[in-house]
């Protein structure tokens, strides 16, 4: 029974680190968006994040502020990119000179990791 609800329970702790991967990009995103400099340069992170010429032309065609296009260009990639994670958009920001956010992305990550790794002890400690 323990190991059932053990199982059970992983399940839904994988599903709660998507939701918090969500809720961190979501916060992650609006930080971006609020810089001047990153919403400057949106184009040259879209290239970043592998987003096409088209891609970016598109987003260029719906959106017309540069807030807005650095943010869909961000959730963009976040929805089709299989390495779309906060540690390779913290690499990224890192790597345009946006150290103090790559730092604040590692350190939510770091948080987070310890808390799925405290609540699943506890989980195993039950058993």
């Amino acid at each position: 029974m323990v190991k059932e609800y053990f199982r059970k329970t992983k399940k839904k702790i994988f599903f709660f680190k998507f939701l918090e991967q969500l809720r961190i990009f979501r916060v992650s995103f609006n930080r971006i968006c609020q810089r001047e400099e990153c919403i400057r340069i949106w184009k040259q992170i879209a290239r970043e994040l592998s987003l096409t010429n088209e891609d970016i032309e598109h987003i260029e065609q719906q959106y017309s502020s540069k807030e807005e296009r650095c943010l869909r260009c961000l959730e963009q990639w976040a929805l089709n990119d299989p390495r779309g994670d906060i540690t390779h958009l913290a690499r990224i920001m890192r790597s345009f000179g946006f150290k103090t956010l790559a730092r604040m992305y590692m350190n939510l990550i770091e948080f987070i990791s310890n808390l799925n790794d405290f609540i699943l002890g506890e989980i195993e400690s039950m058993g």
